[in-house]
């Protein structure tokens, strides 16, 4: 995909936006986005503003999701995260049902400059995060650590529970997620060098319809 029509797609997301918010399950499904963002200490970058490489390292990591018709959420379509870390935030959006899911790319930068993707955080994730976070912020963790301690550091993952776990820089984030009945439970917990520091079994709240981001 040509960086013109990436761009092009952040300009559409942006003006879509406007009507994301029709029910109360979007509306804490976009607060849970901002608030992730926050959280870590992600600051927006406009798109204009966003070096070649980082968007044609992202654009390529955001094909196979742009096939299932995910666009950037705004035209501030990359947060940047540090001096090394990217995270580009895309949604799954019906016209009339809203936002069906969402998926958060995050890319590192290479010693020689490059950006390369490391996995995606879905939506599942950002409600986990939303849940551990007061426990994580009364350990005294800045948000240097807080993202070292959620962020994928690469794409390889391994089982946890049911689900999967993804490596961070400085340990593991596990989820796994079980519908029965019609109820969506979250098991999720974050370890740093190999001990667990928050764990946690919860009724997910809001209504994503997929988590694209987790293996089959």
């Amino acid at each position: 995909m040509e960086r013109r029509s990436f761009l092009s797609m952040s300009a559409i997301g942006a003006i879509s936006a406007g009507h994301l918010l029709r029910s109360v399950a979007n509306f804490q499904l976009t607060s849970s986005l901002e608030n992730f963002r926050k959280s870590i200490g992600a600051r927006l970058c406009h798109f204009l503003a966003v070096e070649k490489a980082l968007e044609q390292a992202g654009t390529a990591a955001a094909q196979s999701y742009v096939t299932l018709g995910y666009r950037p959420v705004s035209v501030s379509s990359f947060w940047l995260a540090g001096a090394h870390t990217a995270l580009l935030p895309l949604q799954l959006t019906h016209q009339t049902e809203g936002v069906l899911d969402t998926q958060v790319l995050v890319l590192s930068r290479t010693s020689s400059g490059d950006w390369r993707p490391c996995g995606a955080l879905s939506g599942f994730h950002l409600e986990a995060v939303a849940e551990a976070m007061p426990e994580l912020q009364a350990h005294s963790f800045d948000t240097d650590e807080l993202r070292k301690l959620i962020l994928p550091k690469d794409v390889q993952g391994k089982p946890f529970e049911k689900g999967w776990a993804h490596a961070t820089e400085l340990g593991n984030f596990g989820i796994s997620i079980q519908i029965n009945a019609g109820q969506t439970t979250v098991e999720a917990a974050v370890t740093r060098a190999g001990k667990a520091i928050w764990h946690k079994i919860f009724s997910s709240s809001h209504s994503l319809r997929c988590a694209y981001g987790l293996p089959a």
